[in-house]
């Protein structure tokens, strides 16, 4: 059995070994509690510790699998005498041994970067996949589907990785993907048990956020066709699960294809007859509580947000941005579109104004609203719509 241990620190003369606590890792399989590790940790402070708070801090800052099904204190007893005498169940793994105060803080740097029962593996061709089984399965069932979807649209992945996740530098998920300044760019993520979020940065610098993108237990994060706002030599993408007390199984995905705002556009305008359903990227709520969806096309602008339109129950598409140069030209670009579209099928396009705003609205033949381009130049907003008939 191979154990990993660090130097150990001479005690103050305030400070003596008060006992090793031993965590027994494991989980619940068909009723029963199974243990599956063990760890060990001798406590060196000036009186014993609360064994219930010794407990629940040790569980937070390490790494497993599994949860903490019980706990035994060896009053005195140094390691080796205190695991010795431990009958632990056949087939469990000695995971670590380290040394703590009352507080749990460690003493010898840790068990750090490494998990009980947990052998790293080497990521091949951008992939990496640490889980097996029900690990594996209880993320992939949140994001098969819309991994199933990108792939039928045309993205290509750029990397994935299947592994531990906690939210620590050591092992959250992440990667510095190579960014190619003709590609946009979706991240997904999920985790197990608890909801998270995805965190996108520039070369890898945490100033030049592109954002954080939250997801709920029991759905997937997403960060749907992002383009950087400034050239980049790097994406960096990070999965951070919300809990702070476990790690648990996660996964990040990342996919890339060509931008092409006309495609987008066009997808965005014939997925109108469905209400946009083929265009989600995914459910969540405005800031009043009602249930939006995400769009996952925005044409280069940084809002897309898909609603069903009071008056009707209709489902819009609504882009929005505030107005840069950047911005501006798209706005004109997607003139142009609107404008390709009004030949292409005989729709009207109407050019005119509401109070300040400037509006081009495309009308079909049978006389229904199909676009509203907006410029609001007193709030200096550019907002693009996409109505269902």
């Amino acid at each position: 059995m191979l154990l990993l241990l660090t130097a150990i620190p001479a005690f103050s003369q305030s400070e003596k070994l008060q006992g090793t606590i031993i965590l027994l890792w494991g989980r619940e399989e068909n009723g029963a509690k199974v243990v599956r590790s063990y760890q060990a940790f001798e406590v060196v402070d000036t009186q014993e510790p609360n064994q219930t708070t010794l407990v629940n801090e040790l569980a937070k800052k390490t790494a497993s699998f599994d949860t903490v099904l019980s706990s035994i204190w060896k009053k005195d007893m140094a390691w080796q005498a205190a695991t010795t005498s431990v009958k632990a169940p056949k087939n469990t793994n000695f995971g670590s041994y380290s040394q703590v105060n009352n507080n749990g803080q460690y003493l010898d740097g840790g068990p750090a970067k490494y998990l009980t029962g947990y052998q790293p593996k080497k990521e091949e061709n951008n992939y990496l996949d640490e889980l097996t089984g029900n690990d594996w399965a209880s993320v992939n069932k949140y994001v098969k589907d819309i991994e199933n979807k990108l792939i039928k649209d045309g993205w290509k992945r750029q990397y994935g990785a299947y592994r531990l996740a906690y939210r620590s530098k050591e092992l959250l998920i992440g990667k510095n993907v190579p960014y190619k300044q003709n590609m946009t760019y979706t991240i997904v993520a999920a985790a197990s048990t608890t909801g998270g979020e995805i965190q996108i940065y520039r070369d890898n610098t945490l100033e030049n956020s592109e954002g954080k993108y939250y997801f709920n237990a029991g759905q997937y994060g997403i960060a749907a066709s992002i383009e950087p706002l400034q050239p980049l030599q790097t994406l960096s993408c990070v999965m951070l699960p919300e809990t702070h007390h476990s790690s648990q199984p996660g996964v990040l995905l990342v996919y890339a294809r060509p931008i092409d705002h006309e495609r987008d556009f066009n997808l965005i305008l014939n997925e109108a007859s469905t209400g946009f359903s083929n265009v989600r990227a995914r459910e969540t709520k405005d800031p009043n509580g009602v249930k939006v969806w995400l769009g996952m096309y925005g044409l280069g602008l940084s809002g897309r947000t898909i609603y069903s339109r009071k008056e009707s129950g209709k489902m819009a598409y609504w882009l929005s941005a505030d107005i840069d140069a950047e911005s501006k030209k798209i706005a004109k670009d997607v003139i142009g579109y609107m404008e390709k579209v009004s030949k292409d099928r005989k729709f009207k396009l109407i050019d005119g104004k509401l109070g300040e705003n400037i509006v081009t609205d495309l009308i079909d033949e049978n006389n229904n609203q199909v676009m509203r381009h907006v410029i609001d130049p007193v709030d200096q907003k550019i907002q693009i719509f996409f109505y269902e008939i």
